[in-house]
């Protein structure tokens, strides 16, 4: 027993209730014993570690807009020196509308009309070749000088036309080479503007389109007056008549059992020193 009692004690001592730390310890509270362990900091703060990467991202975001800035200048700089050099170097072609042959004046069906030949003289005045050159024209009656506004819409009746044929046809048009004139040749006309015998004073409308590297179009509108000088006036034209003449070839029964006109029409004719015909103070430009 009084082993038992010694083991007791020995067991008491060891486990002295003064050397246990007491489990409701803070951990800011200091040690109690010089033999406590103590707890460690970091050696670096990661919240200091986070505001550096913070300070970074923003240098980061601020280098990569000044970096952007400077690129978006350069692209404007770029483009612009782009638009000067094609506009430098790019063809720019005149159009010169001449009459080149008789007036015709033609009375067939009870319907009265005029037909005018033309040839559109082409000079490129820019520094490369204007390919797909298409010309198209409208001869209409000029509404005077007070009105000539509405000559617009047939003149860009016209040009949309062309615009339409150069699109439709890429390989359809001529090519106008730098300092090197072409031409164009084409007759236009109309009918049922004479129903009496008064003189009418005539507008020719139109425009050349044509195209330039790839995609690029060019266009020239022209806009000319076509009269004649009557003791230093400017006037209309009269209707000329003239003789019958006529068909080349027999009509075939069937197109005159349709209705085709039996007799041939009645034509009449002026050379064109008879006639004025020069460009119109509004409706010329280059584009």
């Amino acid at each position: 027993m009084l082993r038992v009692a010694n083991w007791a004690g020995l067991f008491e001592i060891m486990t002295d209730p003064s050397d246990i730390e007491p489990s409701n310890r803070t951990a800011d509270e200091p040690p109690k014993q010089n033999g406590e362990a103590v707890r460690t900091e970091p050696f670096i703060d990661l919240k200091f570690s986070r505001y550096i990467e913070i300070i970074l991202t923003i240098a980061l975001v601020g280098i990569a807009y000044l970096q952007y800035t400077v690129y978006t200048r350069q692209a404007a700089i770029m483009d612009a020196q782009t638009r000067i050099l094609k506009v430098d170097k790019r063809p720019w072609i005149k159009v010169t509308p001449t009459v080149s042959g008789r007036l015709a004046f033609s009375e067939w069906n009870h319907q009265k009309g005029i037909s005018i030949p033309l040839q559109f003289i082409l000079k490129n005045f820019g520094e490369s070749p204007a390919v797909n050159v298409i010309v198209r024209a409208h001869i209409v009656e000029h509404p005077g000088n007070p009105r000539r506004s509405e000559l617009d819409g047939p003149q860009e009746q016209a040009c949309k036309m062309a615009r339409s044929d150069a699109k439709e046809k890429p390989l359809g048009g001529t090519a106008i080479f730098p300092n090197e004139p072409g031409s164009i040749e084409q007759a236009i006309g109309t009918t049922g503007l004479y129903k009496t015998k008064d003189r009418i004073f005539f507008a020719v409308v139109g425009c050349a389109v044509y195209m330039f590297s790839e995609t690029e179009v060019g266009e020239t509108g022209f806009r000319m007056m076509l009269g004649q000088d009557v003791g230093g006036r400017i006037v209309g034209l009269p209707f000329v008549d003239g003789p019958q003449q006529p068909y080349l070839e027999p009509i075939p029964p069937e197109l005159l059992a349709n209705g085709y006109p039996t007799d041939p029409p009645n034509v009449g004719y002026l050379r064109p020193s008879d006639v004025v015909f020069r460009p119109e103070d509004e409706g010329n430009y280059a584009r």
